[in-house]
């Protein structure tokens, strides 16, 4: 009886201990990007490889790591002779998964079928009106936009250089409306004008019934690269009106001996409990445009706003919440991924971006009442903590840096 009894709780400690992760997620991991899929029970992982698009699948984040759970899914010969793809994107849409990427200074898609990881075709060009890259898909009130990094000038008469985010509505999952093209974000502060004026990578991030989009801001071989933050405040994402920019600072920059964290993901743990931030950062303070970015995976402090921290240093950490979880936690994260979270409440000496919407026909989830703000000051940035590295192989193409990988 003694025994049996010591077996159970042995066996219940085991099962309450939490999940474990490592970081860096890869040591050569530019431009990650990570959704939890339920019908699979897996984490979908792509990042930037240079001449295809390559889908990682796996039921754990550390998973993630494994080289063995990584399949091309499409590459075509265009890519092979011109070896510049980066940012692909993996979405989900009315049940068939679509790849979106850049491509020689482009924007694409590719289409898919049920299975993530099965076949993809038919690529189609996206925007050709000018310069684009790094865009992905925005979901507001039952419709689709595509949001990618443009040219002002291209799109409206501000002539501001750089880049900026623009936003188009999907007409379909590989079509846009290029007609109403809006500009929601250029660089003019001074933190987004380091090495360049750059608005670029940005990323839907859904919580608490708010509507908002990161975005990496200076040019990445400056270690000023950074995240930005705009909240969609009014009804219309088609409006530049409609969103409120954090102006004084990035919410997320240098820090912890890990320099330009940018261009990112956001996804929901499993149980739909926990926003995850997932990102590159290199450990040189110089910054870094190529192949010595590795991929760091960390959670947002959503207690008092949302508080994205300090870049994490290497480590094991705890997995997202519901990691490995039974079929009715995968439900409830199901539901939970598209429902309203906690009324977020104020934080003393945050920085308050606007009072939320109180009802919204363009806000998917039931918007709060409470204002939504950015969390505390980060910590200051500290010295290197890695000494080694390989040298950076990027080569340029036109205006950006882009991995060259050989497979």
């Amino acid at each position: 009886m003694l025994f049996t009894t010591s077996f159970i709780n042995l066996a219940l400690l085991g099962f309450a201990s939490a999940a474990k992760f490592t970081n860096p997620l890869r040591k050569s991991g530019p431009d990650p990007f990570i959704v939890y899929d339920h019908d699979t029970s897996s984490y979908l992982f792509m990042q930037t490889t240079g001449n295809g698009l390559r889908v990682t699948k796996g039921p754990t984040l550390d998973g993630i790591r494994d080289f063995g759970n990584e399949k091309l899914v499409f590459q075509n010969q265009n890519m092979k002779d011109k070896p510049s793809v980066w940012a692909g994107e993996i979405h989900k849409i009315d049940g068939n998964w679509y790849i979106y990427y850049s491509h020689a200074d482009a924007v694409w898609v590719v289409s898919g079928g049920s299975d993530p990881v099965g076949e993809y075709r038919d690529p189609v060009r996206l925007y050709d009106r000018g310069w684009s890259l790094d865009n992905t898909v925005l979901k507001v009130g039952g419709k689709n936009y595509l949001v990618f990094s443009c040219h002002s000038k291209d799109v409206s008469d501000n002539t501001i250089g750089g880049s900026s985010i623009c936003i188009s509505p999907l007409v379909s999952p590989t079509k846009i409306n290029q007609d109403q093209v809006t500009v929601i974000s250029r660089p003019e502060e001074a933190w987004e004008q380091s090495g360049g004026n750059t608005n670029e990578g940005p990323q839907p991030l859904y919580w608490a019934g708010q509507v908002y989009i990161t975005y990496s801001a200076s040019f990445c071989s400056t270690p000023d690269y950074s995240l930005g933050l705009v909240h969609l405040t009014g009804d219309d994402p088609m409006d530049a009106a409609s969103w409120t920019k954090k102006k004084d600072e990035p919410v997320f920059h240098s820090g912890n001996g890990y320099y330009g964290p940018g261009h990112n993901g956001m996804f929901i743990s499993p149980d739909g409990t926990e926003l995850w931030n997932v990102y590159h950062a290199t450990f040189h303070p110089e910054g870094q445009c190529g192949d010595d970015r590795s991929t760091f995976a960390m959670k947002v402090d959503t207690t008092n706003g949302l508080n994205f921290g300090s870049p994490v240093t290497p480590g094991e950490y705890t997995a997202p919440s519901g990691e490995g979880g039974d079929s009715s936690t995968a439900q409830k994260g199901a539901s939970n991924a598209t429902t309203a979270q906690a009324d977020i409440v104020g934080v003393t000496g945050a920085t308050i971006i606007k009072s939320a919407v109180a009802t919204s026909k363009f806000v998917d989830t039931l918007a709060v009442t409470a204002p939504t703000v950015i969390g505390a000051v980060q910590a200051a940035v500290t010295g290197g903590s890695e000494t080694e590295g390989t040298k950076c192989k990027a080569k340029r193409s036109r205006s950006r840096l882009v991995v060259r990988y050989d497979y």
